[in-house]
Formats: structure tokens, C-alpha cells, sequence
């Protein structure tokens, strides 16, 4: 037998069903699919060995049955309890006198064990539908506090999911990007420019990975605000096609001359380039993938920044776009994605007070527009 102890839910359904007929203790025990009884709460009423056979073959009966089991009945007529087969002494001895049973969708959950009346020795039939009809609302109560429990449990499972694959897709975007050093240091390790590059790189994935270990350290719990940087958008995109050149098709950029925006710079980088790489997987080799950036009307007063990511891939489907594009955990990648690329790109130019839209048309390919305030703060 195993001891489980609830707490107060469990023993405050103890007390109820002890004084709804005016007995001193109850028990409650709950039985497994393979007849293993744990006791979740109890006062003073103990269980042993003999017992616990006793109320094995208790439980069996109960799935039968359905009945409730009074001992002092029992004792002077056991042919009504046929064909269960008590050895009563260890009961009395423990002071166990009327076995209650708690189902869950017509399936028997377990027993409240209740000790002897002092009045009345015998049930009758009143005293069963009540104690029935106590019992089944006792019942009510104990599963629904153990659904709020499960749900409690099932949501932080879920933050925890969530979390993780957050910080996976930024652990796979670091390493992206430190493969790219690698394989370019095999032709350009000599040149200068180079290496101040990868200076750049490195030091913006450590602090990425700080960001990363901190936001573990705090279990997701307390987001640190961004740093808002002063960007370049044309030097950027340079930057961005730079890494992404180093595969086909070569991406070709088209941009307007110092816009400048205002953001965190890492993020609307790993955004861009998400966009970007993704427009370069729609395609063979032989596709096409152009950025355009420009300033372009005006929105309320404010000037607008309109980035135009466009491919000759494959293409998607309206339905897809509607029902699955920006769904985070949902990839066509396979065991290759996590699904939250483009929802987190979106989710991030939408705290910019900006909008990301597609069009696309399957074998034709897809235009991903990317529309910002010219001067964004979080």
C-alpha cells in the first residue's frame, strides 16, 4: 500500500463525509487499474496488511456492484454481499465499519472508509442514497480540484515548450552565423576586413548567448527590455546579404540611401535574415531573391519604411498563409525548424508599430513586405 498525502482538499472531504452522518473518522483511498489502494488522506483510522486485503476484495466488489459496504451488515447476513467474501475481524479491529465508493465516469475512483455508527448499527436505505448522493458531490469536488491542478500543470509545461524553442531557434541563429565564419575563413583569413568582421559577429553572439543564458536563469519569467540602437538599414541589408551570398541563389539588394530606424539591432537583423533565408530556401539555385528599402508615404503624419523581400520559389498557398504562415510551432521544415521564425518576426515589427503582410502564388513565388515607422522605440 502507498501513502499520499493531498493536503487540505483531501482531508477537508474526509471531515465533510464523516460528519455528514455523524461519525468520528474517514479515510480516503484511491484505487489504481491494478487494484493498488493508496491512502491520499486519513485521520485516525490505519490501514496494515490485513486490512488492505480486505478492502482489495472490497474494491473488486465495488466494480461490480456499485454498492456501499456496511460491516455490521455484513456480519449478520453476508449472503446480500454474495459473492464477496469478508474476513471482518481486521476491519472491526480497526474500527472500519462503512465503505463508500467514489466513481469517475461510472469507473470506480476509489473508497471513503468511514468508522462505526454509534447510533444506528446498520444502514438503510436512506442512509445509503444520502451517504451515494454526498459522496458523488464530494467527488465533483476533489476531480475538478485535480483538473485546475492538471490544467496548472499542462500551462507551465507549455510556457516551459514555449520558452525552449525560443531559445533554440536563437542558439540555431548563433550557430548559423559562426558557421559562416568557418567556412569563409578557408578563402578570406588573410583579409582584414574579415576578420574585423568576425570580430563583430562573435562578440554580437555573445552577447546574444548572455541574453539567452540570463532569460534561462530568470525560467522566462522577466524579460529584459532591448537596447534601442540607431541602424543604418542600407548597411545592414549589406551586411545580411553578405552572409547569406555565401549560398545560391545570391540575394540582390536595392536600397534607398540612409534610411535610418530605430530598434534593437540584433533582432530586426536575425528577423531580416530569417525572412531572407527562408526566401532563398523557396528557391533552386537558379531562383531569384530581391530586397528592396525605401521610404515610401506616409501613415498619420509619419514617414514609413517599406522592405520588400522578394523570391521565385515554390510559393504558398492562401490557406496556408491564412491558417499556418505566422502559427507559432508549426514548420515545413521537419526536424529543421521550429516553427516560430516567422511568427516571432512578425510578433517583433508588430511591438515597432510596424506590419509584416505576404503575397504569394504557389510556383510563382512570394513577396514578404516589411512596413516600419522611420523611426521606431519599444
Amino acid at each position: 500500500m502507498q501513502t499520499c498525502h493531498h493536503g487540505s482538499v483531501t482531508d477537508n472531504l474526509c471531515k465533510v463525509m464523516a460528519d455528514s452522518i455523524g461519525v468520528a473518522d474517514c479515510m480516503l483511498l484511491k484505487a489504481s487499474a491494478t487494484g493498488q489502494l493508496t491512502v491520499i488522506s486519513e485521520k485516525t483510522l490505519a490501514c496494515n496488511d490485513e486490512q488492505l486485503l480486505q478492502l482489495k476484495s472490497i474494491v473488486s466488489f465495488c466494480q461490480a456492484k456499485q454498492w456501499i459496504i456496511d460491516v455490521s451488515e455484513y456480519e449478520q447476513n453476508p449472503a446480500l454481499y454474495q459473492p464477496l467474501t469478508l474476513d471482518i475481524e481486521p476491519l472491526k479491529n480497526a474500527r472500519m465499519a462503512i465503505m463508500v465508493p467514489i466513481y469517475q465516469r461510472d469507473k470506480l475512483y476509489g473508497l471513503f472508509v468511514l468508522s462505526r455508527l454509534t447510533e444506528a448499527p446498520i444502514l438503510n436505505w436512506e442512509d445509503r442514497d444520502f451517504l451515494f448522493a454526498v459522496s458523488k458531490q464530494l467527488a465533483n469536488y476533489l476531480f475538478l480540484q485535480q483538473a485546475q491542478e492538471e490544467l496548472a500543470q499542462t500551462q507551465q509545461f507549455a510556457m516551459f515548450n514555449q520558452m525552449s524553442a525560443f531559445v533554440l531557434h536563437d542558439l540555431k541563429n548563433i550557430e548559423a552565423q559562426l558557421a559562416l565564419i568557418i567556412t569563409n575563413s578557408k578563402h578570406h583569413r588573410n583579409n582584414p576586413e574579415f576578420i574585423l568582421d568576425v570580430f563583430d559577429t562573435v562578440n554580437a553572439a555573445s552577447q546574444r548567448l548572455n541574453k539567452v543564458i540570463n532569460q534561462l536563469r530568470n525560467k522566462g519569467s522577466e524579460i529584459q527590455p532591448h537596447e534601442i540602437d540607431n541602424i543604418n538599414l542600407c548597411l545592414l541589408l549589406r551586411n545580411i546579404s553578405e552572409l547569406c551570398n555565401q549560398r545560391k541563389p545570391k540575394v540582390d539588394i536595392e536600397c534607398a540611401p540612409e534610411i535610418q530606424i530605430q530598434m534593437n539591432k540584433e533582432r530586426l537583423k536575425s528577423v531580416l535574415l530569417h525572412l531572407i533565408q527562408n526566401a532563398q530556401d523557396a528557391c533552386e539555385s537558379k531562383g531569384e531573391v530581391k530586397v528592396f528599402a525605401d521610404v515610401n508615404g506616409q501613415h498619420n503624419g509619419n514617414k514609413r519604411v517599406i522592405i520588400k523581400i522578394i523570391d521565385t520559389g515554390c510559393g504558398m498557398s492562401e490557406q496556408f498563409i491564412k491558417e499556418k504562415l505566422f502559427k507559432p510551432f508549426v514548420t515545413t521544415k521537419g526536424n529543421a525548424g521550429m516553427g516560430i521564425g516567422a511568427f516571432e518576426a512578425k510578433q517583433f515589427i508588430q511591438q515597432h508599430n510596424g506590419d509584416l503582410s505576404v503575397q504569394s502564388c504557389l510556383e510563382k513565388g512570394s513577396t514578404f513586405t516589411v512596413n516600419l515607422p522611420v523611426s521606431s522605440v519599444s
